[in-house]
Parts: structure tokens; sequence; C-alpha cells
């Protein structure tokens, strides 16, 4: 069948149009921008096919082999109703196969209702076409997510953070409130944006801590602790400033919990005693591991509960790794690659969760 004959349905069970809806190809990407670029006519359909590909993928690994498997049988039901009719059951209890193709057929309907009802609803999980997600953190633990570009962010407790709906590689940009570090992926051509209430702060790639409560009455707070980033006053958005390694940048506010445009930076270097010791701003984030002997598993399990993020294994074999010592981490990364110095594994990043293999 030519693409452009193909229906929503097609288009979801194309295998390069859902790598297209998920950024996970770059070819596949350039092809259906090309290939919608040349066909405006298409938008809405497509738009329509994406929301389906990315409701059918949100959580639900099978979804979409299920659906591709449903329109091939709903293809052959034509020529199958045909051949049904002509031959009536042989008992009285049968239930004919054309009894289960209408089931599916319902089931692939009831799928594509799904997706209709999720998309009108206020709590929408898409927008645009795309994926619009928020994180948050309880009042009792922390939250660590691995974002789609590679980046991180560890959130301390009662803060979340909204991605914008076109979040990717490409386009990066998310709003806080609360508090959170933030270890941003590298990407000279794509930069960073975080966005608070008072300041919005852009990165190149780059490990930062920001604070910005929207009731705390000590205003917004950026440390820098590596890279570079440039913070930009929201209220007057011509006053810009960089700021470098140790580096931080603070806002006030006035009696009444407003926040004022005149912003004040704190540039003074923390002394190498305050540095070996940890900066007070993140010490809410700081795990200290004491292990005498124990398992890489039940460490695991240790630091699920601290960072806030699910840590599986693809392997037996390193869930018996046994490791000693003390040490003390900002991140759940940074803690999984010093135990990886003495006894070595492998850590990759999957469905927003950490896995470990040999």
């Amino acid at each position: 069948m030519k693409i452009e004959d193909y229906d929503t349905e097609d288009f979801a069970c194309d295998h390069s149009f859902q790598q297209y809806c998920r950024e996970e190809n770059d070819s596949s990407v350039a092809f259906w921008t090309t290939w919608l670029n040349q066909h405006p006519e298409k938008t809405d359909l497509i738009l329509g096919a994406k929301q389906l590909v990315l409701f059918l993928s949100a959580g639900q690994g099978n979804r979409l082999e299920q659906l591709y498997h449903l329109k091939r049988g709903l293809r052959q039901r034509n020529l199958l109703e045909a051949s049904l009719e002509s031959t009536p059951p042989a008992r009285k209890n049968f239930i004919s196969p054309k009894t289960y193709l209408t089931a599916l057929a319902a089931c692939l309907a009831a799928a594509v209702i799904g997706y209709f009802l999720y998309s009108k609803n206020p709590q929408l999980i898409f927008s645009d076409g795309s994926r619009h997600l928020e994180y948050s953190s309880t009042a009792s633990g922390r939250k660590t997510v691995l974002l789609p570009d590679g980046s991180m962010v560890t959130l301390n407790k009662n803060s979340n953070i909204t991605l914008d709906p076109e979040f990717s590689r490409i386009k990066r940009e998310l709003t806080l409130s609360g508090e959170g570090l933030f270890e941003v992926s590298h990407d000279a051509d794509h930069p960073f944006f975080v966005h608070t209430n008072e300041v919005t702060v852009k990165v190149l790639g780059t490990t930062f801590h920001l604070s910005a409560y929207p009731q705390a009455k000590a205003g917004t707070e950026t440390v820098l602790l590596k890279g570079k980033v440039e913070v930009t006053v929201n209220a007057d958005p011509a006053r810009k400033y960089i700021l470098k390694p140790n580096d931080k940048f603070v806002t006030k506010r006035s009696a009444n919990n407003a926040a004022l445009t005149d912003v004040s930076l704190k540039a003074t270097v923390v002394s190498t005693s305050e540095l070996n010791a940890g900066l007070k701003e993140t010490a809410w984030l700081r795990n200290r591991l004491e292990l005498n002997n124990e398992r890489l598993e039940d460490i695991a399990h240790r630091l699920e509960k601290w960072y806030g993020i699910e840590i599986g294994f693809d392997d037996d074999e390193p869930k018996s790794y046994r490791y000693s010592g003390t040490f003390e981490s900002e991140t759940v990364i940074r803690a999984l690659e010093a135990l990886q110095l003495s006894f070595p594994f492998k850590i990759k990043h999957e469905n927003e969760k950490i896995i470990i293999s040999k």
C-alpha cells in the first residue's frame, strides 16, 4: 500500500512511523518530517496517528504489536465473512470464527475510543501530538527522573518538573517548582532551559542546583557545580548573568513575599574545605553509604529508596557482587559509578529506570 493511502491505523502500525513518533531513529524522523512537509494535507491525519502511537506505547510495551495483529485480522474480515456465511455452525453451542473477528474489531475500536477519550481529558498526557509529562516527588521522598535527552534530575521533597509538550533531544525545555539537582547532557547546538517563576536558566551541559519553591521567603537560588549556565530574570529579560563553577545566584523577596527585580549575584568561590565536605545546598541529596561486604542487589534497594528511582537487573550475576567501604554521592548514577570502580558492571537507562548488567 502507498503511504499516501494510509489511514490512521496504517500509520500507527508502520514501524518507521512509530520510531518517528518516539524519536528513536534519526533517519525515520528525517523521512517522516520530510514526507509531512511534502504532504501538508495529511497533517491532521498524522497528528491523530502520532497521538495514537504515543497512547498505545505509553507504559504498555505490547499494545502496538497487538494493534498490528488486530489490523491484520480485520483486513481479512470481509473475505472470511463471505465463506463463513455459506458454512453454518456444526453444533448448537458452537461459537463461529466470525464472532471472534467481531470481538477483535471491538477491541481495536475500544483502543481507538480510549485514545480519543484520553486526548480530551483535562489531565492530558499529550499536547499537540506529543507527550506532556509531569514528574513529582512526595512530601516524604525524593524522585530521580531520567529525561529523553539523557539528562538526569533529582527532585527534593514536594517538588515537580513539567516537560515542554515537545521535549526531545532537540527541544529541551521544562519548568521546575521546588528544588532539584540537574545533570544536563551536553549538546552545544540544543540548549537546555529550566523555567521557574522568577528566573530562567539556560544550560549547554552542566551540573547545577536550583531551588525555586513558590512560597519560599528566600526566593530562588541557583548554585553552579560544574560547567556554565546563564540565568535570566523573568521580570527583566535584559538582565542576564553568567555563572562559573561555585557561583551562587539568588533572588530576594519583599516583605509581602513578592519577587523583586533587584537580583544579587554572589560570586564568591566556595572554600576547598567546604567543597570536600559537600555544598550545604545539596546536603539533602547526599547519601553516605557505609558498606560491609554487602550484595549489589541489596545496595540497589537502598539507592532506590534514597533517590526515588527503580533499579533493575538484566543478569543475576551482578546481584551477588559484594562491596565494602564508605563513600558519599549526590546522585544515584555517581553512586553506582563509584561501585563500578572496585567491581565493574554496566549501567543503562531504559523506560525511566536504571538497568544493571554484567
